[in-house]
């Protein structure tokens, strides 16, 4: 009896994105998308609309742009577009975060960049495709004890705290980070997260 293959039953839109994703993590997988564009029968906007959703748009100008003669031009532009956006974005992000860990330094505060921050500061952490990987805001983790400085050096750089409809104690005693955000004179938004934990207190442990 053979197993069973969730390939055979998603649309071919999602087939794509799969095969786009795989090709980041093994890249013998690329070799597929061309004989898979030649088959046709895909709505390009049904496709965005998932690569978008799982921030895959950039990775998708990559791997198809090798084959204009199966992706329209105009598809090949709007994936262009949103490749270099994310590239300025990230771009813009790491000068901010940098300057921001070089304040903190002057300060003493111990500061650990996560999640994605990790992947603008070290070569390697996300292979040689970190410039594809789509950043909405910094995540950083400090001593809990440090909070307060660390708020007045964003406050200094014209961040005002996002608390999101709930109030600040609730954030500080019940939560695990603060958010601020500032814009930029270039109407560029940055959010920053400032952890001091990785997530809420719990009367059990997640892992046990």
């Amino acid at each position: 009896m053979e197993a069973w293959s969730p390939w055979e039953t998603i649309s071919p839109e999602a087939k794509l994105t799969l095969l786009i994703a795989r090709s980041l993590v093994t890249p013998s997988y690329a070799n597929k998308i061309e004989g898979f564009l030649a088959e046709g029968h895909l709505n390009w906007e049904s496709f965005n609309q998932l690569a978008a959703y799982h921030e895959l748009t950039p990775s998708a100008h990559i791997f198809l742009k090798s084959f204009p003669r199966l992706v329209s031009s105009d598809e090949l532009r709007l994936l262009e577009r949103y490749y270099y956006s994310n590239l300025l974005h990230l771009n813009l992000l790491q000068q901010e975060l940098l300057k921001i860990l070089d304040l903190f330094k002057k300060e003493n505060i111990m500061v650990l960049p996560l999640k994605g921050a990790q992947f603008l500061l070290e070569e390697g952490v996300y292979g040689d495709l970190a410039y594809l990987r789509p950043m909405c805001d910094i995540d950083i983790l400090i001593k809990k004890r440090d909070c307060l400085k660390s708020e007045g050096i964003l406050e200094s750089l014209g961040y005002k705290k996002e608390l999101h409809g709930a109030k600040e104690e609730y954030w500080r005693n019940k939560g695990y980070h603060l958010g601020f955000v500032r814009q930029a004179q270039n109407k560029q938004f940055y959010i920053v997260e400032v952890h001091w934990d990785l997530d809420y207190k719990r009367s059990r442990p997640l892992l046990s």
